[in-house]
């Protein structure tokens, strides 16, 4: 972003935003660009020495509404993203439909968001885990995660470690166990 204030085309493109009750800055705005989400604006020379002025892309104004709608300060720009692929083609009557954002944007928050998820570590702890220790250390992780779910497992912990380690299959009993506890009362 300039020293002297937002160009020609970014203040328009406020603008636009502003009469849709949405607010940005320019510097938000220079974050969406460096982030490959909003496109840059094109220029074209105003003749003869003249110099250039800037124009709005295609498409950057509802691109940009996009993101004003999902992207709020402190939170990461990955979830928005997130947030805006699943609103993508959707619009209201009248309005044009929401474009959707750039393809390696969307497989990157994807990634992020499997990678930083509890279960995906506990799942590349299970993958790691070749010593009886690490097996130990994993149960032990797994426990702890599954303490923190409000909903009891389907199985008992301690049957499927034993088919895990042996190779047999576990019982029906001891693997559905505490999902009797849980079966819906059907009423006679």
């Amino acid at each position: 972003m300039p020293r002297s204030g937002p160009g020609a085309a970014d203040r328009e493109l406020i603008a636009q935003l502003a009469a849709r009750d949405l607010t940005v800055s320019p510097a938000q705005l220079e974050r969406w660009r460096c982030a490959g989400l909003l496109p840059r604006n094109t220029r074209h020379g105003r003749g003869r020495g003249q110099g250039s002025a800037s124009a709005l892309s295609p498409g950057a104004v509802e691109i940009a509404a996009a993101l004003a709608v999902h992207a709020r300060q402190g939170r990461d720009l990955r979830l928005a993203v997130v947030d805006w692929f699943a609103e993508a083609g959707r619009g209201m009557h009248g309005d044009p439909g929401v474009p959707e954002p750039p393809d390696a944007a969307v497989r990157a928050a994807v990634e992020w968001m499997i990678a930083s998820s509890p279960s995906y570590r506990l799942l590349q702890l299970a993958r790691s885990a070749l010593t009886e220790p690490q097996v130990d250390a994993f149960y032990e992780a797994a426990g702890k995660a599954i303490g923190r779910t409000p909903v009891p497992s389907a199985f008992d912990p301690a049957a499927v470690r034993n088919a895990l380690l042996t190779g047999n299959d576990p019982e029906d009993e001891a693997v559905l166990s505490t999902a009797k506890l849980w079966s819906p009362v059907v009423a006679s």
